[in-house]
């Protein structure tokens, strides 16, 4: 039972550790805020290199780090910075049939 119960949770750590990617690196191309979607959503269009989100990534108030995200954003976007991010490809924003936006965990500053 034991060695069961070890596996089960060796699986769920795995998927979830895999379930994080790098993006390309580059400059944001647009951010929109949503005010009447998720108290506030805001998607970030990026070329991401990634299949699961090809368009870029979003981030909601409800994150723990959403101000600080949304700063670093801002700053790259009028800057234009290059930014390099860490998604989650199995969190995509529901707010599109598309789906082709992963949560952002982390944005990079270069």
């Amino acid at each position: 039972m034991k060695k069961i119960l070890v596996a089960i949770v060796g699986i769920v750590l795995n998927s979830k550790v895999l379930a994080l990617s790098l993006t390309n690196m580059g400059e944001i191309k647009e951010i929109n805020s949503y005010t009447d979607y998720g108290n506030g959503d805001v998607l970030i269009y990026f070329d991401t290199g990634l299949n699961a989100c090809p368009s870029g990534g979003y981030i909601s108030p409800s994150m723990p780090g959403y101000k600080t995200a949304l700063s670093i954003a801002l700053t790259g976007y009028t800057a234009q910075r290059n930014v390099r991010m860490e998604v989650f490809t199995s969190n995509l924003w529901s707010g599109t049939s598309s789906k082709q936006f992963c949560a952002i965990r982390r944005i990079d500053l270069k």
